[in-house]
């Protein structure tokens, strides 16, 4: 299978799948807690390269850890999922970019 770097489209993508309404997207309006992290974590490792997923005591790290590797799957875009002293990361940036 072939993966590609992410970019604003599978941003854009994404903000579809959790039907994000204009005013949403835009900053006007609240969007559920898990999902603007989420949507956090890619948009910040999409521009940096790296983004913390979540804490290494966090109490369900194993089930966010596989929604990105499935999102990133599903988008078949590169990804990595780096293990850190304080957390886990995402990485967007193949090696080549």
């Amino acid at each position: 299978m072939r993966t590609n770097k992410f970019v604003l489209e599978h941003m854009k993508k994404l903000e579809d799948q959790f039907y994000l309404t204009y005013e949403q997207k835009n900053g006007l309006d609240v969007v559920e807690e898990d999902i603007a992290d989420l949507l956090n974590t890619f948009e910040w490792a999409m521009y940096e390269g790296d983004a913390m997923i979540c804490r290494n005591d966090h109490h369900d790290k194993e089930n966010w850890i596989n929604r990105f590797k499935m999102i990133c799957e599903d988008l078949q875009v590169y990804y990595k999922i780096i293990y850190k002293v304080d957390g886990v990361y995402l990485d967007l940036l193949p090696e080549d970019s």
